[in-house]
């Protein structure tokens, strides 16, 4: 995960670094490029929390509340077997 954020991070540099007034624009491929690894860290770190939910290895409070909240108590009943 700490690679995925930092390639993420590296990438958005040289993407937020181009002034748009200055004649030079961040071209198709690098903004391509950019949105991919953030949809794959993003996607990455929402399946690393509900592992640790569903495993019950998730310890902040405040998240255990919004899962309590959003997730089915028993993911049987709506025909999922609630394997990862």
């Amino acid at each position: 995960m700490l690679e995925e954020r930092q390639q993420m991070l590296v990438v958005y540099s040289q993407v937020a670094g181009i002034e748009p007034y200055k004649g030079r624009r961040a071209n198709a491929t690098q903004l391509t490029q950019f949105c991919q690894i953030l949809v794959d860290y993003i996607a990455a770190a929402h399946f690393g929390v509900y592992e640790r939910i569903a495993e019950g290895k998730e310890r902040r409070q405040n998240v255990l509340d919004v899962a309590g909240a959003i997730y089915p108590p028993n993911p049987g009943d709506y025909g999922c077997s609630g394997n990862l």
